[in-house]
This record gives structure tokens, C-alpha cells and sequence, in this order.
């Protein structure tokens, strides 16, 4: 057996064991053309990201995420990447929010100055118009749910979030959130 078969025998093993270990596996080809397996997004190029592959582990068609639930609020655990930088944060799931929200210093690791964004103008609950910074982010996860070129408002959320997790993001993913497991299942 050749070298090239047995890393294409390697590589389906290791694909079709990962789902004992509840993982997600990304595809991607590099500036090369060679195709790149990881398990971490975050080091996905950005010129890769309309040509992404993910493979979810498990055995479950639908992967858990635990978030924290406090009242009625649902604070998910993200991720944002934006020209090589990744964060991660807390936002509150809110199906209110038209687009998504990050606070001013969530911005700042990521490299971006509020005061150089593209100004915009938002209305909150309550009819108030205020002034905010606006940028379209590289990517966005949460749990196995990940989405490109995100639009997010830059705004001080108050509370104990690092912003807000709107529609612009949640209307491309199926999910259901468990408030007896503090979880979210993200449905394929």
C-alpha cells in the first residue's frame, strides 16, 4: 500500500472516530490548494471561509451547547473573528435584536476602533435613535452554528453580557433552547 492510500485510509478513520469525542472537523483548502483538516475555527483563513466543509462528531444529529440562563435571559458562549483576531465572549440571545451587538470592548480585542467604524444610526426598544459603530465581522460562532461576514452594531449593552446575539445571525440556524438543561440544541 502506497503513502498516498494509506493517509486517505488515515484520514476516513480519523473522520468517522471523531464523533466518539463529540467534535466538529473543518475542511478547508490553504493558499496552496492542499486540503486542511482542523478541529479549531479560529485558524481558518478568512479567504477559506465561503469553502468550508464541517463534519460534526457524535452520534447526535443535534449538538448541545450549555449557556447560562439567568431568569428568562439566555447567555450563549461565542466566538468572533475578525482580520486574525478571535475573541471569545458571552451575548444575550435576543430574538428582539435586529442585528447583532457587540459592547465597545469586545471591539477593541478585536482589533477594531469604535470610532472607525461606519457610523449608523439604531432603534431600541421604546423608540430611542442612538448614533453606533457598525462593521461586518469575518465570522461568527456559536456552538456548531457559524456564519461569515456578520453585521454587528457597536453599542455599550449594560448588564452581564458582551453584547447581543440578534436575528441577523439566528434566522439562518434551527435551534431550541433547553431551560431545564441550560442548553441550546442546535437542530441539523
Amino acid at each position: 500500500m502506497n503513502f498516498k492510500n494509506l493517509a486517505k485510509i488515515v484520514i476516513l478513520v480519523l473522520l468517522f472516530t471523531t464523533g466518539l469525542v463529540q467534535a466538529e472537523i473543518f475542511k478547508y483548502k490553504d493558499a496552496n490548494g492542499r486540503i486542511v483538516f482542523t478541529d479549531d475555527p479560529t485558524k481558518i483563513p478568512r479567504n477559506s471561509a465561503g469553502d468550508v466543509e464541517i463534519r460534526s462528531g457524535g452520534t447526535d444529529a443535534n449538538p448541545v451547547q450549555s449557556v447560562g440562563i439567568h431568569g428568562n435571559q439566555v447567555i450563549v458562549p461565542v466566538t468572533l473573528r475578525h482580520k486574525g483576531n478571535s475573541v471569545k465572549a458571552k451575548f444575550l440571545l435576543d430574538t428582539g435584536a435586529s442585528v447583532c451587538v457587540m459592547s465597545p470592548e469586545v471591539a477593541t480585542e478585536l482589533g477594531i476602533n469604535p470610532e472607525d467604524s461606519n457610523l449608523g444610526l439604531a432603534q431600541v426598544v421604546g423608540g430611542g435613535v442612538f448614533l453606533v459603530g457598525e462593521i461586518d465581522l469575518d465570522v461568527v460562532q456559536a456552538g456548531p452554528a457559524r456564519l461569515s461576514d456578520v453585521k454587528f452594531g457597536i453599542i455599550s449593552t449594560g448588564g452581564d453580557s458582551d453584547g447581543l446575539l440578534g436575528m441577523n445571525f439566528l434566522r439562518e440556524f434551527n435551534y431550541r433552547v433547553d431551560w431545564v438543561k441550560k442548553s441550546i440544541v442546535w437542530r441539523q
